[in-house]
């Protein structure tokens, strides 16, 4: 998605997501696949809507986020630092 954002020009870096681009996708997928799809014909029978499913949704994004601010945290700083002393 990030990819995309940024090929079609609406992302101008190739950052560690923002709170936006977690929480947006977030309640994107939750309203999709908790509340809309359970509720329809086709999927009444094959879905089952669980309140629990969308706490896993956000700790998932939550430890992504994690992830993402450590990883390119110390690789920018290596970067900085390897510049600093080019």
């Amino acid at each position: 998605m990030l990819f995309l954002l940024r090929k079609v020009g609406l992302r101008k870096d190739d950052a560690p997501p923002r709170a936006g681009e977690i929480l947006i996708p977030l309640l994107v997928w939750s309203w999709v696949f908790e509340i809309y799809l359970p509720s329809t014909s086709y999927f009444k029978s094959l879905a089952t809507s669980d309140y629990l499913d969308i706490g896993a949704y956000t700790v998932g994004g939550f430890l992504a986020a994690l992830f993402w601010k450590i990883w390119y945290g110390e690789r920018r700083l290596a970067r900085k630092h390897q510049s600093i002393t080019d």
